[in-house]
């Protein structure tokens, strides 16, 4: 399975991208300001989001995750 980064950023949500890639170097490219950041693990296949971005300075907040499953059309729990 291939490990997945996020960094969700103010007026356009969430950009997702490989581990492979630091999270500072995606920002760069976006243009826009980092709300949060982390990983993605998944649970019940759904995606989880925690952790943090050391390169940013910024942890996930704990909405991440259901914002995350509901623009991926995810049913998330009640």
């Amino acid at each position: 399975m291939i490990n997945l980064k996020y960094i969700r950023f103010a007026g356009i949500g969430f950009v997702v991208f490989p581990d492979t890639l630091m999270h500072v170097d995606v920002s760069r490219g976006v243009g826009h300001r980092p709300v949060s950041a982390g990983f993605i693990t998944w649970s019940d296949n759904k995606p989880v989001c925690y952790g943090e971005s050391l390169s940013l300075r910024i942890k996930h907040r704990p909405e991440d995750t259901e914002l995350l499953r509901r623009d991926w059309g995810v049913n998330h729990e009640h």
